[in-house]
């Protein structure tokens, strides 16, 4: 089967979003560098409680968002996660009972006896 433009559209994308996360990464980094120089100018002046300048919160913020777009279109699409046919009748609440789980071999039989007999 030969479709060259769907391919070549897919490729392209993950390029961008190679480029994208990249980029975030690369700013995520250029911002922890610039609040490393932030705080050696506050130790250098002795100012300490000085709030993080807003120019590095929001490049913080931009470039979380640029590599999280980024990883997203590398990854390509979700998949629908398939259950099995004996969970399809079953309800929600039921899913999460394990009756393989369930121990009633446990020490409270015989903390119980021992609490029965000190009180006698």
């Amino acid at each position: 089967f030969y479709q060259s433009e769907p391919d070549a559209n897919l490729r392209n994308m993950s390029g961008m979003g190679k480029l994208a996360a990249l980029a975030g990464f690369m700013l995520l980094i250029y911002a922890a560098l610039e609040m490393i120089q932030f705080r050696q100018y506050l130790k250098e002046t002795g100012m300490h409680n000085n709030p993080i300048p807003t120019d590095i919160v929001v490049m913080c913020a931009c470039a979380c968002l640029l590599a999280l777009w980024g990883s997203l279109e590398v990854a390509g699409d979700f998949k629908k996660i398939k259950t099995g046919s004996n969970y399809l009748s079953r309800s929600f609440d039921s899913l999460s009972s394990r009756e393989a789980l369930y121990s009633f071999n446990h020490r409270a039989k015989a903390l119980s006896k021992l609490k029965r007999n000190s009180f006698s």
